[in-house]
C-alpha cells in the first residue's frame, strides 16, 4: 500500500494516521473530500451514523468507489454485510479483545473519579460477561474490589468465578439484589435496569454505562431520580485515543503486509 487515506472519525483516526506514518506508510487525512487513486481507505470504528455519509464528515458514501485505485481496499468498522471484499476490524476477535482492554482500563479511571472512596474494598456489580466485562473483572479484582457478575450463560458465569468474582445467573430479568451495589457497571446493550430496579438504587451508587446504544439503564428514570450516572460509551476515543489509534494502525499494517 502506497496511499492510505483515513477518513472522518475522531482523534483516534489522527493517532492511527500518525502511527502508520511512523511505520513508514504514506497517509492522508480526509474530512471534507476524498483523494483519488487510494490503495486503502480507512473508515472510523462506526463507518457511518446515517448510512449516507462517512462518520464525522460530509463525504458521501457513494464517493468511496471512485476514490479507490484498482484493487484498492476499504477498511473500517461495523461495515454493511453487502460490502464484499472489505475488512471490518470490528469483526476481528483480536482487535475487539484489545479494544475491550482499553475500554476496561478507561472504566477503572471513570469509577475512580466518580467515587468519594477507593476502589479497594468497594462493592461492584458488573452486568454481562463479554470481553469488556472480563477485562474489567480482572482489573477490579486486582485492585481489591469485591465483584459480582450478572450473566445468563453458564460458561460466562464460570469465567467470572475463574476471575475471582461472585456469579449470579439471571434469565429474563435481573434479580433485585443487583440494586444493592455501590457501583454498577453495565456492558449489555439492552435496557435491563428499569424503574423496578432503579427505584431501589441509592443516589450515592455510581452507574457506569459501557454498552453501546441503547445501553442498560432506563435514562428517564435515572434523570428523574437524579442518580449518579457516568457515560462510558466510546471510552477508547475519549480517554485513550493514542492506544486506540495505534490498534487501528496495527490492523491496517497487517493487511498491508498480507497477514490477513
Amino acid at each position: 500500500m502506497k496511499r492510505i487515506c483515513l477518513a472522518g472519525g475522531d482523534v483516534r483516526m489522527d493517532e492511527a494516521s500518525l502511527a502508520l506514518q511512523n511505520m513508514g506508510y504514506e497517509t492522508l487525512r480526509a474530512k471534507e473530500a476524498l483523494p483519488r487513486d487510494l490503495d486503502a481507505l480507512v473508515l472510523p470504528v462506526r463507518y457511518s451514523t446515517d448510512r449516507e455519509y462517512i462518520a464525522g464528515t460530509r463525504i458521501a458514501l457513494s464517493e468511496i468507489g471512485s476514490a479507490l485505485a484498482p484493487g484498492g481496499r476499504v477498511i473500517g468498522g461495523m461495515l454493511p454485510a453487502d460490502w464484499i471484499g472489505c475488512y471490518d476490524y470490528m469483526k476481528d476477535e483480536a482487535f475487539l479483545y484489545e479494544n475491550a482492554r482499553i475500554t476496561a482500563e478507561g472504566a477503572i479511571m471513570l469509577l475512580g473519579n466518580a467515587t468519594r472512596g477507593t476502589l479497594y474494598g468497594s462493592d461492584v456489580g458488573v452486568i454481562g460477561m463479554g470481553r469488556i466485562a472480563e477485562h474489567l473483572c480482572s482489573m477490579l479484582g486486582g485492585i481489591g474490589a469485591r465483584v459480582t457478575v450478572y450473566a445468563r450463560r453458564p460458561e460466562a458465569l464460570a469465567r467470572a468465578r475463574a476471575l475471582g468474582a461472585c456469579a449470579v445467573r439471571f434469565t429474563h430479568a435481573l434479580p433485585d439484589c443487583v440494586s444493592a451495589h455501590g457501583m454498577l457497571c453495565n456492558t449489555v446493550p439492552h435496557v435491563l435496569m428499569d424503574a423496578s430496579l432503579l427505584d431501589f438504587v441509592s443516589r450515592d451508587t455510581v452507574l457506569l454505562e459501557l454498552a453501546s446504544a441503547p445501553g442498560g439503564f432506563d435514562m428517564e428514570v435515572v434523570r428523574a431520580k437524579g442518580l449518579c450516572f457516568v457515560d462510558g460509551q466510546g471510552i477508547p476515543g475519549k480517554y485513550a485515543p493514542r492506544a486506540a489509534g495505534r490498534l487501528i494502525a496495527q490492523y491496517v499494517a497487517s493487511i498491508a503486509r498480507g497477514d490477513r
